[in-house]
């Protein structure tokens, strides 16, 4: 995806693997994109439970801010979140980080995830942001 097929207000996640590499991973157009994805079998809606330790590195390293938190509210706290099938089999979750920790507060044990096929990666990734 280039830079400039990106919309002003979109919401980008950076993601640093283990090798050293930054992807810039454009989750709006993720978010744009979902209906169809789901049709063409390339994403699909995964129900999954809440887990202590991932909301703990959420809160320790994904930069979750209390006034984003307290201003959280609908619709936006009833949307999934968006991830992609990772290399090793796990999901990384591009966006929803907040909700996450939301919904942990209140006491929801499963969440909703829209998950993308790992070879649709390179479509959302930002190959010219500085």
């Amino acid at each position: 995806m280039k830079c400039e097929n990106c919309r002003p207000l979109d919401e980008v996640f950076t993601h640093v693997d283990e090798d050293g590499v930054v992807r810039h991973i454009n989750a709006s157009a993720m978010l744009r994109d979902a209906e169809k994805a789901i049709k063409a079998g390339f994403a699909e809606v995964v129900e999954t439970y809440i887990e202590a330790d991932f909301i703990d590195v959420i809160l320790t390293k994904r930069g979750v801010e209390k006034e984003k938190l307290d201003r959280l509210c609908e619709p936006y706290l009833s949307m999934p979140c968006i991830g992609i099938w990772w290399h090793d089999g796990s999901v990384l979750t591009v966006d929803g980080h907040h909700r996450l920790v939301r919904w942990c507060a209140r006491g929801d044990k499963t969440y909703l995830i829209l998950i993308y096929a790992n070879e649709q990666l390179e479509n959302y990734c930002i190959e010219d942001f500085s």
